[in-house]
């Protein structure tokens, strides 16, 4: 089975393939879009593959993924912007970090990016880890992307986008 690696919501500039090298292990990478409004911005990307559904419900199959890579998923506020206009805004991080569990591959992992850290940083640990992920790194800074690709980064973001964020990796055992 081939491995692949998703970005989850990469909207107009996706960032996956900047990543560093051993966090990013197959060159297959597929977009996951809510609406499938930014398709045509992605078909321009390295990978022409999006496909349409949320971060609850992954279109995929069991242990099919390398690398899930999600970027600023809690918002501005420390809601989830994920699955906007959701009432259950509690019970949706544990859901995703399930559903995460069951496509991610053995060794493979998750990436979460922010902004800045979320308020609510704790609880989302908690929830990667009762899904039975093991928390591998966090960083303030731009340390999951690869040094040779920043410059490209930073040609798109500005500097305190990817100087401030904050970035959790968990790995599946």
């Amino acid at each position: 089975m081939e491995d692949i690696s998703l970005e989850i919501g990469p909207r107009t500039f996706p960032l996956v393939e900047y990543l560093r090298k051993d966090l990013l292990p197959s060159d297959k990478i597929v977009y996951l879009e809510k609406r499938g409004v930014w398709a045509k911005e992605l078909k321009k990307a390295a990978s022409p593959e999006v496909i349409q559904g949320n971060g609850t419900a992954l279109p995929l199959k069991e242990a099919s993924v390398g690398t899930i890579f999600a970027k600023d998923l809690f918002g501005a506020h420390g809601y989830l912007s994920a699955l906007p206009g959701t009432r259950e805004i509690e019970q949706i991080p544990q859901g995703m970090a399930n559903e995460w569990f069951r496509v991610c591959r053995s060794g493979g992992y998750v990436i979460i990016v922010e902004i800045a850290t979320p308020p609510n940083k704790k609880e989302l640990e908690r929830n990667f880890i009762s899904a039975g992920f093991k928390k591998k790194e966090e960083h303030l800074g731009r340390d999951v992307y690869s040094v040779l690709e920043i410059g490209d980064i930073l040609k798109y973001l500005p500097d305190s986008l990817t100087r401030d964020a904050y970035s959790l990796v968990f790995q599946k055992p």
